[in-house]
């Protein structure tokens, strides 16, 4: 079956419906409630580094990701996040992008245009922080592996990110709290937890 193709515009961003009914944290576990808008990642090779995220069908294409090594020599961003399938990659479609630093664990995002600073809040780099529409967000891993949950400085949580670590072509899993998170705030949840994805993968070699 051909993929179904997902290309149009990203609607307004609405801070409203991303602050609204968001659940707090479970301390004792995040189990992802009925509702949510789950993303599942793929590697589109098995050495290379791009992505395509498809949504609940396995089907839908909702992002695509195009990634480099990352090495000095690698041309930044190190990473270029796009709505809709590789072939209808272009500008206009381009939400954000990566970049990654040696000796900083800073990542340099850029999302619809404007530039975002995804800084380490633990000597560990296990947490990073940035400003959102909504406020300041922070990813954090959850556990000892590379699973990794976004939460609010109010202690609620967003989304969370699964890695399937024994798959040869599947990164994981991308579950966001409430479906009436899109547009623009979707975007902003995809493009910093795709760079904390390979933060953590980088991190580790």
């Amino acid at each position: 079956m051909a993929p179904t193709l997902m290309t149009e515009a990203p609607p307004p961003y609405s801070k409203e419906s991303l602050s609204s009914n968001l659940p707090p944290l479970d301390v004792g576990g995040t189990s992802i409630k009925p509702g949510t808008h789950t993303l599942h990642i793929y590697r589109d090779s098995l050495l290379g580094r791009d992505l395509t995220l498809r949504e609940d069908d396995k089907q839908t294409i909702a992002y695509t990701v195009s990634a480099n090594t990352g090495s000095i020599f690698s041309e930044k961003p190190h990473m270029r996040i796009y709505r809709g399938p590789r072939s209808h990659q272009s500008t206009n479609l381009l939400v954000g992008t990566a970049t990654f630093h040696n000796f900083s664990s800073t990542i340099d995002l850029e999302l619809h245009g404007q530039p975002v600073a995804c800084e380490s809040t633990g000597i560990f780099g296990s947490a990073h922080e940035f400003k959102s529409g909504i406020g300041l967000l922070y990813w954090k891993t959850n556990g000892w592996g590379s699973d990794l949950i976004l939460m609010t400085e109010r202690k609620e949580w967003l989304a969370k990110f699964d890695a399937n670590s024994f798959s040869v072509d599947k990164r994981g899993r991308l579950e966001v709290v409430n479906r009436d998170i899109e547009g623009e705030g979707l975007d902003e949840i995809v493009v910093s937890g795709l760079a904390m994805m390979e933060y953590l993968r980088r991190r580790r070699k």
